[in-house]
């Protein structure tokens, strides 16, 4: 193979597809390494640009592009296949999931027969957005992503008559602008939840892919020198291990797997490369044919496994893995292969027609399902509602509330009284999410309060998560003390996730994967135990606090395997009975956190306020209490759960 025949059959292709599907495999399955695995969609990217522009190129090049023929072409390779697992998500969607859940399955099934489901989930991004375990259609949106650009792209060249040369300006511009926006936008224009989803910070992926092809077909020979192949994979992978789930994505880091895909593509051939003949052998070329029936089927296998009560182990990870690849071979021996078999120079209607059918009948099937939804049992529905309702986060506050912490962005409660001692609630999500409780015991005691609370920025002096919005949790935790040396004595509340932080991993109840590394002030590395950083991190804060404040630690609360609402509706959709977590349990689990807290409470005579005595009693760590869950998810507080932390507060 060589550049002057670029659109030939190149195996090593198959093999890069077969890295990204595994990179994405292990990141969805919770392997604790792998926890920058969705980088994996932004290899999948470059391939696809490279590909499908190269068609377009090579098209424009002999005078022979035709919109129709493209899209047809497009069809033929992907439609069917997406058809046939939508129907059955659906339809397991409609056997299991309860009236409640269907909405979450209707608009994103509909988002993903429209090639929209990107834009849907960029509106519902947020901290306390859906779980992601509850949306079996989640994954569609980079390929709704992919057909944005392939709609968009041969319209325009229809449209404005463009020849090959005007094509690959455009590929310029558009990699450009995409690119700049990317790497300098910031929040300005998505927030970090939304712009993962977004297609204007994707196009350049895209585009770098048709560049990249385009430059392989002007090369008069290929790039033959040595180690660059090597350096291209380690740009591709490396990411996946040492990224965490709080990155910024796509932006800086998204520049190795995407130029490491494209450097690979123009030098890792078989003929002089090494890794390229591994890359090109059975069985890497075989798992990646079958990447695209993988992709579709993975994640509806994990959350419907999910849904049931399976609990992901390495083995049924490993099952789960087995299983997805499974399913991605009958994809594609007995759906894509036999639709690939039709011409569309001749039957090109025939694919359109096709097409329309196909999605009329997936437009049945959300109609089906959104009647699902509202055809139910009265006394049925209204317990699922009842859940529901009380489950949710009880504070309307999140998005106003989230880094909004000086001048007129002061997220502020109750009433001015200067002879009362004001409240001020400082911590993470874990405080907003108390926040009713902090109202009601100002309104009590006809008193002043404000918060200062930042997803995923514990209250603590000298030592920030590593995550890329460290530097403003910092800022905040010396503007709150700043602000408390000029306070009245005031009443300060310290609550947040502290397991998380004092164990260092995502959850240190179950095993959840991911690592929460904390580090100094100048985003260093800390030689030493996390725990052992995080209890001096913390008595150096309260240390930092003028005496004449009271301070409270609110402790840590139980934390559950799963979302309790969704818990609730699921055992009664099954008609199955309700399983509290052991108090002994959750005592192991956390056991030295707990007793850090307390140690540290006495070190700095401090109040702590022990959550286990308040929702747990000496058998078990109860998640409802008279049908009403305490939780809105496996560990922030609902309404229910407010009211009891009320009277802890009120008892304080």
């Amino acid at each position: 193979m060589t550049p002057a025949s670029p659109l030939s059959y190149r195996p090593e292709i198959d093999g890069l597809r077969f890295l990204a599907i595994t990179v994405v495999l292990f990141f969805h399955l919770g392997f604790s390494d792998w926890a920058g695995g969705f980088t994996g969609v932004d290899i999948f990217f470059v391939l696809s640009g490279y590909l499908i522009c190269g068609q377009i190129y090579i098209s424009l090049k002999k005078d022979r592009f035709s919109a129709l023929d493209f899209f047809a072409r497009r069809i033929r390779r992907l439609s069917t296949a997406a058809f046939a697992c939508f129907l059955v998500t659906g339809g397991a969607a409609y056997v299991v999931f309860s009236p409640l859940e269907m909405y979450v399955v209707v608009q994103n099934l509909l988002g993903s027969i429209t090639f929209t489901n990107n834009i849907l989930l960029m509106n519902e991004a947020g901290y306390f957005a859906p779980s992601a375990e509850m949306n079996p259609f989640l994954h569609t949106w980079s390929l709704s992503i992919e057909e944005q650009f392939y709609i968009a792209l041969p319209l325009a060249i229809a449209c404005l008559n463009f020849r090959a040369r005007n094509f690959v300006l455009l590929l310029c511009v558009a990699f450009a602008i995409s690119l700049s926006i990317t790497l300098f936008s910031g929040s300005k224009i998505y927030s970090q939840d939304a712009r993962y989803f977004s297609s204007l910070l994707r196009v350049w992926q895209l585009a770098l892919g048709g560049l990249t092809f385009i430059a392989l077909q002007r090369m008069p020979r290929p790039i033959k020198l040595f180690g660059l192949p090597l350096i291209g994979s380690v740009m591709m992978v490396a990411p996946t291990f040492i990224m965490h789930e709080g990155a910024v994505h796509p932006g800086l880091w998204a520049l190795a797997p995407t130029f490491g895909t494209a450097l690979m593509l123009l030098s890792a051939f078989p003929m002089h490369s090494f890794l390229a003949r591994v890359l090109s052998s059975r069985i890497p070329r075989y798992l990646g044919k079958i990447s695209y029936g993988t992709y579709l089927w993975h994640w509806p296998i994990i959350v419907f496994y999910q849904y049931v009560g399976g609990d992901f182990s390495d083995k049924t990870r490993v099952l789960a893995i087995l299983v997805s690849f499974g399913m991605g071979a009958l994809s594609h021996h007995m759906v894509e292969q036999p639709i690939r078999k039709i011409s569309t120079s001749g039957k090109r209607g025939f694919l359109f027609s096709l097409f329309a059918a196909q999605t009329l009948v997936l437009a049945g099937l959300a109609g089906a399902l959104s009647m699902r939804g509202s055809n139910t049992d009265t006394d049925e529905y209204a317990r699922f509602k009842k859940i529901q309702e009380a489950g949710n986060f009880a504070t309307e506050m999140p998005d106003q509330c989230w880094y909004q912490n000086s001048g007129e962005g002061l997220c502020a409660f109750g009433v001015l009284n200067l002879e009362k001692r004001p409240i001020l609630l400082w911590g993470d999500s874990m405080a907003l999410s108390a926040l009713p409780a902090f109202e009601a015991l100002a309104e009590r005691r006809q008193t002043s309060g404000a918060v200062y609370a930042t997803p995923g920025c514990p209250p603590l002096l000298g030592v920030v998560r590593d995550v890329p919005k460290a530097s403003g949790c910092l800022a905040l935790n010396l503007r709150v003390l700043d602000t408390l040396k000029s306070a009245p004595a005031t009443d300060v509340f310290l609550f947040a996730r502290w397991p998380h932080y004092a164990e260092g991993v995502r959850n240190n109840m179950w095993g959840e994967s991911g690592k929460v590394d904390l580090v100094d002030a100048n985003f260093k590395a800390i030689n030493a135990e996390t725990i052992t950083v995080f209890g001096d991190a913390l008595n150096a804060l309260l240390k930092a606090i003028a005496p004449r404040h009271h301070v409270v630690i609110i402790g840590a609360p139980p934390e559950f395997p799963y979302s309790v609402p969704n818990e609730m509706i699921k055992k009664i959709r099954f008609e199955q009975p309700l399983e509290q977590l052991a108090r002994g349990r959750f005592d192991a689990r956390a056991k030295r956190t707990i007793s850090l807290l307390n140690k540290v409470a006495q070190t700095n005579d401090v109040t702590l306020i022990k959550l286990t005595d308040v929702f747990c009693d000496s058998e078990v760590c109860h998640m409802s209490k008279d049908g009403i869950p305490l939780f809105a998810d496996h560990v922030h507080l609902s309404g229910r759960g407010n009211e009891l932390l009320l009277e802890a507060l009120i008892n304080e």
